[in-house]
């Protein structure tokens, strides 16, 4: 397995100077990078930290876990020409937990939905390697059925990710599923996808194990 890391972003805004040195330690050491939340991109440093990346660096691939608010498409733009120049990948995770302004709202109390998936779309269609992120969570169980149809409408690649919730909402000590809105959602996951004829699924993601990826 090849050596990699996930880096938390609170480190790189509490200290900007320290965090420019262990960023240029890390992409001499680790093959993949994952740089996540809080937002990655609030953090100055962050785009001077990415474009600072040379073909001589160890590091193959570094993913970008992002709201999608300042990842826009000049952004996209410069940072895709630059690892592509150089031989290796930078990928983005946006992540999107509601398929509508009220859904989105209820989960992250922000009005950003339009922007996000603006950029998403921008991201899309200039080629980036992108996934987008929905949460599953108590605040948005009512949408969950629609993910499915929304991320292939959309014309990307999703992970359904439900870290945060006590598993037992969801299925009883037999294993059972239990929750009638994450039934509903399994499944349109599936007949949905299996309708496409598609080879793989949307990932279903559990404390960081994929539990569902193929049909």
């Amino acid at each position: 397995m090849c050596p990699s890391v996930v880096y938390g972003s609170q480190a790189y805004i509490a200290d900007a100077a320290e965090s420019k040195r262990a960023f240029a330690a890390a992409i001499d050491y680790f093959e993949e990078i994952v740089l996540c939340g809080g937002e990655y991109f609030f953090w100055d440093g962050g785009m001077e930290s990415l474009l600072s990346v040379r073909e001589e660096n160890h590091v193959k691939t570094i993913q970008v876990v992002t709201n999608g608010a300042l990842l826009d498409g000049d952004k996209i733009a410069l940072l895709k020409e630059r690892f592509t120049g150089i031989g290796k990948e930078i990928m983005f995770a946006i992540s999107l937990s509601g398929t509508t302004a009220a859904a989105y709202k209820d989960v992250c109390g922000s009005d950003g939905f339009d922007v996000a998936v603006e950029n998403i779309k921008t991201a899309r269609d200039r080629g980036a390697l992108l996934t987008a992120v929905y949460t599953l969570s108590i605040h948005n169980q009512a949408d969950w059925i629609n993910a499915p149809r929304f991320f292939h409408d959309l014309g990307v690649y999703y992970t359904a990710n439900f870290d945060s919730l006590n598993p037992g909402l969801f299925v009883n000590e037999k294993g059972d599923v239990v929750n009638s809105f994450f039934q509903a959602f399994l499944d349109e996951h599936f007949k949905y996808f299996s309708s496409l004829r598609q080879n793989t699924l949307p990932l279903i993601v559990y404390n960081g194990e994929r539990i569902l990826s193929s049909v």
